[in-house]
């Protein structure tokens, strides 16, 4: 990551620009689409039934902090295994480690409509006419 190399054994390494997944799973919920950075959370030394209880546990609306988890912000990282290992994103497949990833600032453009104006409505509701 930017100026820190992080070597640890993690079941799961998750790395996100919003705080939600595609499932509307909360993994990272400091997450911001608009600070540049991305929040890479490192579920380390994590047995696979405590990864299940935890995910269960953000399902439930009860997240919980967990000393295992850690979690970092960076512009750009690196992940890498001593074997490759599957990476996704959402339901997309990215490959296998190693894998990296960059913020591209302003990479994405937004179109929204312009507001209409509204007329006033009367004391009783939308005036019917006819």
């Amino acid at each position: 990551m930017d100026d820190e190399t992080v070597e640890s054994g993690a079941l799961m390494v998750v790395v996100a620009n919003t705080p939600f997944t595609g499932a509307g799973l909360t993994l990272a919920p400091e997450a911001r689409m608009d600070d540049g950075r991305f929040d890479i959370a490192v579920y380390r030394h994590f047995s696979r039934w405590e990864l299940t209880r935890h995910v269960l546990s953000i399902v439930a609306g009860r997240r919980r902090y967990s000393p295992k988890l850690r979690t970092y912000r960076s512009t750009r990282v690196r992940i890498a295994a001593h074997r490759p290992l599957p990476a996704r994103a959402d339901a997309r497949s990215l490959g296998t480690t190693p894998l990296e990833l960059e913020v591209v600032p302003r990479a994405l453009r937004v179109m929204v409509p312009r507001r209409q104006a509204r007329a006033p409505m009367a004391a009783g509701g939308p005036a019917l006419t006819g």
